[in-house]
């Protein structure tokens, strides 16, 4: 698997990535109200009132409103401005997180590798111990070596091999 492979699939499982999205999203939303028509939605409004719960005397108000929010001067333009803004760090925000989490995944394969080359090492050096521990052992029965070094180097094998 290559760095690029497993950085997009530790992407897609990242709690960074959908933070950035939410952030995308929202400046595409500001960018959406500050190329409306309006400032804010048109609403209609109805209000109906009479007094017939105290004097009865026949008396009735209807209201009906539609309100349709104008720009300020220069405000769409500043929403605008905010909404671009918001892009930008949405985007920023985005490229720190892939770049923190591709510095966090190069981390963790340097440890792997680091890792699996003390794994060999230690492999090699139980295989070598082995063999020592034949030698020492060969060299006790034809009687140039003592029986604690046989001993000894046996000790050192199985201390290897435990780890």
């Amino acid at each position: 698997m290559t760095l690029r492979a497993a950085l997009d699939a530790a992407w897609q499982r990242a709690v960074a990535a959908r933070e950035t999205e939410g952030q995308r999203r929202r400046a595409e939303a500001d960018r959406a109200v500050a190329s409306s028509l309006w400032a804010a939605p048109p609403s209609l409004a109805l209000s109906h009132r009479d007094d017939r719960l105290h004097r009865a005397a026949g008396r009735r108000e209807t209201e009906i409103g539609i309100a349709m929010p104008l720009w300020l001067p220069g405000q769409r333009t500043a929403r605008a401005g905010t909404a671009e803004a918001a892009a930008a760090l949405a985007q920023a925000a985005e490229q720190v997180a892939r770049l923190r989490l591709a510095g966090d995944l190069r981390e963790s394969g340097w440890q792997l590798a680091a890792l699996q080359a003390e794994l060999v090492q230690a492999d090699t050096q139980a295989q070598s111990l082995k063999q020592l521990a034949d030698d020492v052992e060969r060299r006790v029965r034809a009687g140039d070596l003592a029986r604690a070094d046989a001993l000894a180097a046996q000790a050192e094998h199985l201390a290897a091999a435990a780890q």
